[in-house]
């Protein structure tokens, strides 16, 4: 059938082809957004675990999630992708949601947050990831502006009103079909074509599974190449990290923003003010990012920001667990899936270590 279709292709106008090609491989989503998102949230509040997620929106997957989702958890977890892992398998007392989302920033933190409010969840813990980048205002993280008005929701409930973003202009009906004859996507949707690679999600009730897979607790499970990677390829991942300039999120990142401050204080202080536990998680880099950061002067704001962290929880009597150090806890380059993530058994150890430290 396949081959069939190949020799009608090229029957077409090489245009026609490479239109037909990219809509139907579409290998990042593009002309399946939203339905593809809400199929994904389906499963989910089925009681299913979604398995071959791929390249979706994970802030409207959130809003869908959030509010579809029929009951409300007492514990969220917000945060970037660094702690996407935290499920109801490290807190198995907990009726926990993880609602972590790649390049989070402080922008996600009240958007999230103000899905839940807005749904009259009554949450009565929220557990934060910290990256350093949450205090860069040359962080270019973008990705939040799917959630301005929930963004801007949450500003005005803290009284920052000052600080309200204009809404996102729609620009995704042409970004969308500008695509369908992008050559540069129809190299990867004719790579899928050729090599049959499925794209589609899938339910399934087991938890790991050969590809990439979405919980129904929000968490996530990395696909069987990333578990299975060696050491070489980690280690190569963790270099490809320090050699772009600049790091991650962390461009003329000088001095801590005093705009992201003041956000980060007031909605802490408002979580408070509900009687939610708030929990900071600071996530361990990979030892050759770590020890890039601790050589570099670029980077030397990164311990800042963790002191920074550190201080404000002490001040608010918060708990914070973790530290962006791999040293603290002898973690070594097989505790990594690359140069910032940690692998679910490390990041357990560093939850085991603070119940054990709670204890003494």
């Amino acid at each position: 059938m396949k081959k069939f279709i190949t020799k009608l292709l090229f029957m077409l106008p090489i245009p026609l082809v490479i239109i037909g090609i990219n809509y139907k491989e579409d290998p990042a989503n593009i002309f399946r957004k939203g339905p593809y998102e809400k199929g994904i949230v389906k499963y989910l509040n089925e009681g299913n675990n979604v398995t071959n997620v791929t390249n979706y929106d994970e802030r409207l997957l959130q809003r869908y999630f959030i509010t579809d989702y029929k009951n409300c958890p007492e514990v969220i977890v917000l945060g970037s992708s660094r702690v996407m892992q935290l499920g109801k398998g490290f807190f198995p007392n907990e009726n926990l949601m993880n609602n972590g989302v790649s390049g989070a920033s402080i922008e996600d933190l009240l958007a999230i947050y103000d899905l839940y409010e807005n749904k009259g969840c009554g949450i009565k813990k929220v557990r934060i990831g910290l990256d350093p980048y949450f205090l860069n205002d040359n962080n270019d993280q973008s990705r939040w502006k799917a959630l301005t008005n929930e963004y801007n929701d949450m500003l005005n409930k803290l009284g920052l009103a000052k600080y309200v973003e204009k809404p996102l202009l729609d620009q995704s009906t042409y970004v969308k079909y500008n695509q369908l004859w992008s050559l540069s996507y129809f190299k990867t949707s004719w790579s899928y074509f050729i090599r049959g690679v499925d794209v589609h999600y899938r339910p399934t009730n087991q938890t790991i599974n050969k590809d990439f897979t979405k919980l129904t607790d929000g968490s996530i499970i990395y696909g069987e190449s990333s578990r299975n990677s060696s050491l070489e390829i980690v280690n190569g991942y963790a270099t490809l990290s320090i050699t772009e300039t600049p790091m991650y999120a962390m461009r003329e990142f000088k001095q801590l923003s005093p705009k992201y401050q003041t956000i980060f204080t007031h909605f802490i202080d408002y979580l408070k003010k509900k009687n939610i536990e708030v929990e900071f998680f600071i996530s361990p880099y990979h030892p050759i990012v770590y020890d890039f950061i601790k050589k570099s002067k670029d980077y030397q704001i990164v311990f800042e920001v963790e002191k920074y962290f550190n201080q404000f929880a002490a001040e608010r009597k918060l708990k914070l667990i973790g530290t962006y150090s791999p040293y603290v806890y002898h973690f070594n380059d097989s505790a990594f899936y690359d140069g910032f993530h940690c692998k679910e058994s490390a990041l357990q150890r560093v939850f085991e270590q603070e119940a054990k430290d709670s204890l003494k």
